[in-house]
């Protein structure tokens, strides 16, 4: 026969039995005389009593009873036309598809792609099974072969074609109907053909979803075949009958004749027979009567139980013939054998490595794990995931015989992902949630149970979920068991000298560089996204059951209360990812730039144990029982690295999509509440009521559906569990961060990843965990957060810190730091050191990028400013716009709400106080990124008002618009820190270090600007705001007026007034200011029209006057805004009186007070200067010889040294008074 082996090699040679032994005939009378099984029958003669049977005659027996049991062979059945193995036909794939080896897996890496099996139908009744990868849209069923598809139409979208799409919950036929119930992952979708009948339907894990068709055509030349539809980066795997049916329906056949098992059902019953011999054999004794009377007693061993086995372990190969036989025989033959003692299997491998040939043995395992795998990524059929405990517990005990775990580590489980799909936990579908939550409560909900019924439902509820962390829990702790076996790390195996810690830390590299490409290809499909977050927990759980481990460094124990990666480990290449980013920028530049300081690193450990030698690695010199230890610890954080990197790439995603979730229900939840406030304020039995009832249900399902999903992610994903991990991994993280920042330069040789997963860490712990688990519950976690601050004070503006992506995240990470009022308190409470050097950082002149420092500033005085309250911006909520969402989400909120730091604002007043000279770097540099914000602000304005007066149609680029409204949120930004330092050190603008700085002149200028161009009509600025624009919804008047009245108010009424002349004095002295500007504060009338020149100032009073109007015709004013106080009113109202009195004044006195310029300007005359038209010439520039007024090249002069016209540098101006050149580097 085929499965027989060929020659048998007996222990004393080929074809040499061994010599008579009592015990050995006595264990196989045990094992192979059975009421089955009639060995004495097969041989006749040969054995007239049991007692003569010998292993000869038990091998002749076998092998006559298993000859005698006849294979079903495959011969042509009725209705069926295709080969005996029958697998999808590249020849009928259309666009582009990648199948597995065995073909009957498919995964989609085009539009829509479609492929047809080898075998078709044309009478009876059949069925197949498919085995979802991914939950989109597919669609499977049968097609003629007639049937042309391509990348837009496929299996349903023909005549003769049909098929169940469960994404889209739809059947097609050339049009499609509502069909069926949703699909997940992990499904199995049975496609049932009776051809007898007509019919066709469609199963859902064994559950039927009802009659899909009837009628469809049958006859000669319609013969339909299996076929499947996938969109891109779809997958799926085909069982044609090659494996036993999931969930077979009575009454269809498989493509694939089901196989006979009897053959292999015998030798597994046989083979539980001999494996009892065997591991009885040390205490299986018994007493024999020998020839001349005496008791003789026989006591056995594992070498002659071996014996016994093998004549039944010689056939195993027909067990391991196919994954039909070896699913029905094998499989409930360990199953059996796991329910006595685990201990069983251990026993039975050992058998089977010592009699079986290598290629047997191997080929047996690799199928045995490819069915188990395959089952366990099914759908859960039972509530307490029995099956899936089951493939798991005995996957523990293959993997804890060393020979089996050394194979199936090297050669199988980590090859296509298999190893990925035993860490999945399968959410239960809805249908089993129902069951096992059939009371529910929206944890989003903030309001506590108003009755007895709701705080029953919500006590139920809570029972349910803790009911799912139960049977989740067990199913995690065998997988932890599962993960510690394949990190072992005291099985070296020669000659290599690897250990399964070592093999599984290579390939869990190899997975996350997979992960890498297929996140930046996108023809790539990655393993690792839907498990990332189970691996994560588990990894973690073995970590911390590592510790504590030796610290190479000076020899401490590194504990799981105060662990923390060393340096040193990042100071080699070979001991992280060599491609990975580094702080302070590759690997490559580092060891270059820092060899004295990595010297002195690994020196300052060598001297714990003895000197290093410079070409030898470090642990190499180290005595081998020190060096033991140090190749332990480097496996660990290795270890911990990998976790790291796991979070940052992959897991942090997944938690944010998973938190999404919650913001859905709080949508819905309004929603459905909003329509029953409506439904109770119309009539009975009217068509609104009816339409408001329809929505009611529609919402009431949607949220009871999402709220049993949401029981099942906070019992598995949110617990307390879980966030207690998360907790642990951020205090590893950081505290890895803190004491490798203590060692100088070595910190650039940090991993980036480091510093982006302790960001996403504290985001996840604060923001996504609650309010199932919040940080608050755990202790110490406050401390813990002063030390997160910390580190991002000393750490956003570090020079350490090169790389620019990393600089960035610091900086935004910091910004949301200082929107809720808890960490702010936490940054409140630094040392006085760290605030004190966060301060400093953040008034750097803004030679850099700004605008997340800005936007810190602006936080920390918001509540302070002058209307500068709200949470919304008020022109949305009077339009009724708040509910509009932005297409793409920000970074950070627009307007979070007030909490202003008072212990900041001290500080940096103090710090502009102290050191006067950085103070005017950074106002220079805040007053020139204001001038360019607002021009360009004004620019894209004019752009979009010349498109819209074309009489053709013009589209708007929307990167434009988002343009446009940056521009204007940072103006707005400036100039509320403007109007902190006018308000904290009023003296910096007043008052200068610098006697060149012209600080007040160049605000008032921008200040005008901005007023002429907002406060009157007929611009660009307002129509673009009566536009309603999507995507500059945040542009307005009240903004960005509360910002500039702000600034004006600080400068004028709340200085000393010592100061107020000095400040109307510069402010008139500006000739675009119009005092009408500052009277539309309060809705006055104003012009028309903004005045250009100082000649329109003296024509002003007689022009016609209109007053400013807001979008919806009202007047503007700040008055009808409800955040605006009244005494912030008051202080508008005397802040126009004062500027109209001191106006009125300084226009009766003399040109020469200077408080008010009075020149008339022929805007045509020779003498004009052509830089502002405001003024004449009265400034030469030597030696080029070039003019311009007094006040352009005083300006110009600040930050430029070449002449406006040509570039010639400047060495003198001739005016009066004279201007000084100050010492600057020429900018080119």
């Amino acid at each position: 026969m085929a499965d027989k082996v060929e020659s048998r090699c007996w222990p004393l040679g080929p074809q040499a039995p061994p010599p008579p032994n009592p015990w050995i005939e006595e264990m196989l009378k045990r094992v192979y005389f059975t009421p089955d099984l009639d060995i004495r029958g097969l041989l006749g003669d040969a054995v007239s009593t049991p007692q003569q049977l010998s292993l000869p005659d038990v091998y002749d027996a076998l092998e006559k009873i298993l000859v005698s049991i006849r294979d079903d062979e495959l011969e042509t059945v009725e209705g069926r036309l295709g080969p005996k193995n029958v697998a999808f036909d590249i020849n009928s794939n259309v666009g582009s598809l990648v199948i597995s080896q065995d073909r009957l897996g498919v995964t989609s890496q085009s539009n829509f792609n479609t492929v047809k099996a080898n075998c078709c139908v044309y009478k009876g009744r059949w069925q197949y099974e498919v085995s979802l990868g991914s939950k989109g849209v597919m669609q499977v069923g049968w097609a003629t072969a007639e049937c042309e598809f391509n990348e837009e139409e496929g299996v349903g979208d023909t005549k003769d074609s049909y098929a169940f799409d469960g994404n889209r919950i739809r059947k097609w036929n050339v049009s499609n109907m509502n069909y069926g119930v949703a699909w997940l992952a992990g499904d199995v979708i049975g496609c049932c053909l009776d051809l007898d009948s007509g019919s066709l339907s469609f199963y859902r894990n064994g559950v039927c979803l009802g009659e899909a068709f009837k009628n469809i055509r049958r006859g000669p030349g319609y013969a339909y075949f299996p076929a499947v539809s996938l969109s891109f980066g779809e997958n799926l795997v085909a069982n044609f009958g090659t494996s036993r049916f999931r969930y077979p329906v009575d009454g269809y056949s498989p493509l694939v004749p089901a196989t006979d098992t009897r053959k292999g059902q015998l030798v597994c019953d046989l083979l539980y027979k001999a494996l009892k011999v065997y591991e009885d054999a040390e205490k299986t004794t018994f007493k024999k009567m020998s020839d001349d009377g005496a008791q003789i007693l026989l006591k056995g061993n594992s070498s002659l139980a071996l014996l016994v086995a093998a004549p039944v372990v010689e056939y195993f190969p027909i067990v391991a013939k196919s994954p039909y036989v070896l699913e029905a025989t094998l499989v409930p033959l360990l199953e059996k054998l796991l329910e006595k003692d685990p201990r069983h299997i251990a026993n039975l491998l050992n058998m089977l490595w010592t009699l079986l040939e290598w290629q047997q043995i191997h080929l047996a395992l690799e199928k045995l794990s490819n069915v188990l795998i395959s089952s366990y990524s099914f759908a859960s059929s039972s509530l307490d995931y029995g099956h899936q405990k089951r493939v798991l517990q005995i996957f523990v005990s293959l993997l804890s015989h060393k020979y089996t775990r050394r194979f199936l580590m090297c050669k199988v489980l980590f090859e296509k992902g298999r190893f990925s799909t035993l860490m999945k936990v399968k959410p239960l579908d809805i249908q089993h949630l129902e069951q096992i939550v059939p009371q529910i409560w929206f944890e989003v909900d903030e309001d506590p149970p108003h009755t007895p019924d709701d705080a029953s439902r919500r006590a139920s509820y809570c029972q349910s979920r803790d009911k799912i962390k139960a049977v989740v829990s067990q199913v995690e702790a065998l997988q932890i068991e599962l993960l510690q076996k394949v990190t072992q790390d005291d099985d070296n195996c020669p000659p290599l000298g690897q250990t399964s810690r070592d093999k599984f830390l290579c390939e869990f590299e190899k997975l996350l560089k997979e992960h890498s490409l297929a996140h930046s290809a996108t023809t790539l499909q990655s393993n690792l996204s839907t498990v990332a977050i189970s691996y994560l927990h588990r990894l973690i759980s073995i970590i911390r059951r590592c510790l504590p481990i030796v610290n190479p460094v000076d020899g401490s124990d590194l504990r799981e209360s105060c662990f923390f990666v060393p340096v040193f480990h990042f100071l080699g290449e070979q001991w992280t990812a060599g491609d990975t980013s580094r702080v302070g920028g590759l690997y490559s530049h580092l060891k270059t730039t820092y060899a004295t300081e990595m010297k002195t690193m690994l020196n300052s450990m060598a001297s714990v144990r003895q000197p290093a030698r410079d070409d030898v690695p470090y642990h190499q010199t180290l005595p081998l029982v020190d060096r033991a230890k140090f190749t332990a610890t480097i496996k660990v954080l290795k270890l911990v690295d990998s976790v790291v990197r796991l979070y940052s790439a992959v897991v942090h995603e997944q938690l944010e999509k998973a938190a999404a979730l919650r913001d859905s229900m709080k949508e819905y939840l309004k929603a459905y509440r909003l329509t029953l406030d409506a439904m109770a304020k119309v009539e009975e039995n009217s068509f609104e009521q009816a339409r408001l009832s329809c929505s009611k249900d529609v919402f009431k399902k949607k949220l009871d559906e999402q709220a049993r999903q949401m029981a099942w992610l906070s019992a598995t994903m949110f617990s307390r569990e879980k966030q207690g991990d998360l907790y642990w991994l951020l205090q590893v993280v950081l505290f890895t961060l803190e004491e490798s920042s203590k060692t100088g330069e070595c910190f650039a040789f940090v991993p980036d990843f480091y510093v982006e997963t302790c960001i996403k860490l504290f985001h996840s712990l604060t923001s996504l965990f609650p309010p199932t688990s919040s940080l608050s519950e755990i202790p110490g976690h406050y401390n813990l957060q002063v030390r997160y601050s910390t580190f991002l004070a000393m750490h956003f503006s570090d020079k350490r810190v090169v790389n620019a992506d990393l600089k960035e995240t610091l900086i935004q990470a910091l910004a949301q730091h200082v929107c809720p009022p808890e960490t702010l308190r936490s940054l409140e409470c630094m040392s006085n050191e760290s605030s004190q050097m966060m301060v400093a950082a953040l008034l750097r002149p803004y030679d850099r990028a700004w605008a997340q420092s800005n936007w810190i500033l602006v936080r920390l005085w918001k509540g302070c400013g002058f209307a500068f309250r709200y949470s919304e911006a008020p022109h949305l909520v009077e339009k009724k716009m708040s509910l509009l969402k932005p297409r793409v989400t920000p970074v950070l909120p627009p307007h979070p709400p007030p909490c202003p730091s008072v212990f900041y604002q001290n500080l940096i007043s103090k710090y502009l106080e102290e050191h006067p000279t950085n103070a005017s770097a950074f106002i220079e540099s805040v007053l020139t990124q204001l001038n360019w914000a607002f021009s360009e602000f004004v620019s894209m304005l004019q752009e979009i008002q010349t498109a819209h007066i074309r009489p053709e149609r013009v589209l708007i680029d929307s990167r434009h618009l988002k343009v446009c409204s940056t521009c204007f949120n940072l103006t707005v930004a400036l100039l509320r820190v403007i109007e902190m330092i006018a308000n904290l050190s009023p003296n910096c603008l007043l008052r200068p270090a610098q006697a060149s700085s012209m600080f007040l002149p160049r605000l008032f200028q921008t200040l005008s600007h901005i007023l002429n161009r907002v406060c009157y009509g007929k611009g660009c600025f307002d129509l673009v705001v009566s536009l309603d624009i999507i995507g500059l919804e945040s542009i307005d008047h009240f903004v960005i007026i509360s910002a500039v009245a702000g600034i004006l108010i600080a400068l004028l009424l709340k200085g000393p007034k010592e100061n107020r002349e000095l400040v109307l004095q510069c402010l008139f002295q500006e000739s675009s200011f119009q005092p009408q500007s500052v009277e539309a504060f309060l809705g006055f009338p104003v012009t028309t029209s903004a005045p250009t020149s100082t000649s329109s100032v003296s024509n002003q009073r007689t022009t016609t006057a209109s007053a400013k109007t807001t979008v919806d015709g009202s007047t503007f004013s700040l008055a009808n805004y409800g955040d605006v106080k009244e005494e912030e009113i008051d202080q508008v109202r005397q802040l126009i009186q004062l500027i109209k009195k001191a106006y009125a004044s300084a226009g009766s006195q003399s040109d020469a007070s200077g408080l008010r310029k009075q020149q008339s300007i022929d805007q045509d005359s020779e003498d004009i200067c052509t830089i502002c038209y405001a003024a004449v010439r009265s400034a030469v520039f030597q030696p080029c010889l070039h003019e311009s007024c007094r006040d352009c090249i005083q300006l110009h002069l600040i930050n430029h040294k070449e002449c406006f016209y040509c570039k010639t540098l400047i060495t003198k101006v001739e005016t009066n008074p004279p201007v000084d050149i100050p010492d600057i580097t020429p900018q080119i």
